[in-house]
């Protein structure tokens, strides 16, 4: 959604196209034992990552897992269905504003603000998505507390809505099943 806006719209594309190719690439890797083994190998000679190999081997073998041919291709279709929900609900709150850019413009927007804030390593992409999501409405000179605004109405319900979610299933799991024990390597 993020290239096919950014040609569209003729912004983002370095960084977007740059995003796709890292991680096509660590796709590539992670799906090829014969690379991804002997690069986990490596750092399992480091000290402090040595205490946590069996962590990385577990991770690595779901994540080889999950990026077979099969399993990617239907979790891609699930997250552009998904991810076109999301778009959706943007296209709806800037339309509550007034603000039309179209929805093919709201979806580039989001996904890319959302990209640039997962590649931050911020949870959440805390700050920079919704900088990004600012920054862009900004740019098509909407005003700045109508930008915000539908930023933080659309980081409500996309991430706080699911965290929200989150901590009253772990609460209700934990009333009935009990603590959540992590058993140590």
């Amino acid at each position: 959604m993020a290239i096919l806006g950014a040609y569209l719209f003729d912004y983002g594309g370095e960084i977007s196209i740059i995003i796709a190719l890292l991680l096509i690439g660590l796709i590539i890797v992670i799906s090829n034992k014969m690379i991804a083994l002997p690069i986990i190998n490596l750092f399992e000679k480091i000290p402090i990552i040595k205490k946590y190999i069996h962590n990385i081997h577990a991770a690595y073998e779901s994540s080889y897992q999950l990026l077979k041919p099969k399993p990617l291709f239907y979790m891609t279709i699930l997250s552009l269905i998904a991810w076109g929900f999301e778009c959706y609900g943007y296209y709806l709150i800037l339309i509550n504003f007034n603000i039309d850019f179209g929805f093919i413009w709201a979806c580039f927007s989001y996904s890319f603000s959302t990209i640039l804030g997962a590649v931050s390593m911020l949870p959440g992409g805390l700050g920079l998505t919704e900088g990004s999501l600012t920054f862009l409405l900004v740019q098509k000179e909407v005003a700045t507390d109508i930008a915000v605004a539908t930023t933080f109405i659309i980081r409500v319900v996309t991430l706080w809505f699911a965290v929200l979610v989150g901590i009253i299933s772990l609460t209700l799991y934990q009333k009935r099943y009990g603590k959540i024990k992590i058993e140590s390597v």
